[in-house]
């Protein structure tokens, strides 16, 4: 799906992500920044968060939050950005919902997490509006 892959990066663009992917609902991968992926493990437990199951939520707060490999500290579901938050010293994470997507990414040491989340739900919103 090339088209998603300009999503991707355009996020990458504003220097406040460093590796973003957006994964459908069941977790096939749409489009990714080089080497960052979501696997199914890590995926389930996410979604789980989002739509607002919770024993997913539970599992998040007592093992954290898995993204590419890392491991960062669960923060919080958020109900209004519709997003699960995570974070790891300098670092943070987020998975960002829309109708029929998901959006990973993470920042990186530098970067403001409100720069970062700002950029995450302005693609977030656009999707919503556009169907996806």
């Amino acid at each position: 799906m090339a088209g998603w892959q300009g999503y991707i990066d355009n996020l990458i663009k504003t220097k406040a992500v460093a590796k973003a992917a957006i994964f459908g609902h069941d977790g096939s991968q749409w489009a990714t920044s080089p080497g960052f992926t979501v696997s199914k493990a890590e995926h389930q437990p996410l979604f789980g968060a989002l739509k607002k199951e919770g024993s997913a939520t539970a599992t998040l707060q007592a093992g954290g939050i898995k993204m590419n490999g890392q491991k960062f500290m669960f923060l919080k579901v958020d109900p209004v950005l519709d997003a699960v938050i995570g974070r790891k010293g300098d670092s943070g994470c987020i998975a960002a919902k829309t109708a029929q997507a998901v959006i990973y990414a993470i920042y990186e040491n530098g970067v403001q997490p409100g720069d970062f989340n700002k950029e995450i739900c302005r693609i977030q919103e656009y999707l919503k509006t556009s169907g996806y």
